[in-house]
C-alpha cells in the first residue's frame, strides 16, 4: 500500500485586504501569511477498493462530500484518474473555525 504522510501547519494572517469581487463569487484578496509549528497532520493511503473515504480523530469533522479533503481528492481523481480507491487519515490538532486554517 502507498503512503504519504504531510504536515497542515496552521497560519495566521497578519494583514488581509478584501479588494474586490470575482465572477465567480469569490473574492480578490491581498494577504501576508504565516505557517506556525503547530498543526495537523494529513496521511493519503491507496487502497485496493474503489471510493474515497476520511478518517478523523475528531467527532466534529464531517467525514463525507462537505469535507474539503474529501472534496479536493475527488476533483483530483476526475482530472488525473487512478484505480482502486483512497483513505484519507486526519489527525487534528487545531480547532476547527479559530481562524489558524485548520478547517
Amino acid at each position: 500500500m502507498e503512503k504519504i504522510e504531510v504536515f497542515c501547519p496552521a497560519k495566521v494572517n497578519l494583514f488581509l485586504a478584501v479588494t474586490g469581487r470575482r465572477g465567480d463569487r469569490f473574492h480578490d484578496l491581498v494577504s501576508l501569511m504565516v505557517a506556525l509549528d503547530i498543526g495537523d497532520r494529513l496521511t493519503l493511503e491507496r487502497e485496493e477498493e474503489p471510493g474515497i473515504g476520511l478518517v478523523c480523530d475528531d467527532p466534529e469533522i464531517p467525514g463525507g462530500n462537505e469535507n474539503l479533503a474529501v472534496r479536493a481528492a475527488e476533483i483530483y481523481r476526475e482530472r488525473f484518474p487512478f484505480s482502486g480507491g483512497l483513505r484519507i487519515v486526519l489527525d487534528k490538532k487545531l480547532p476547527s473555525g479559530a481562524g489558524l486554517g485548520g478547517g
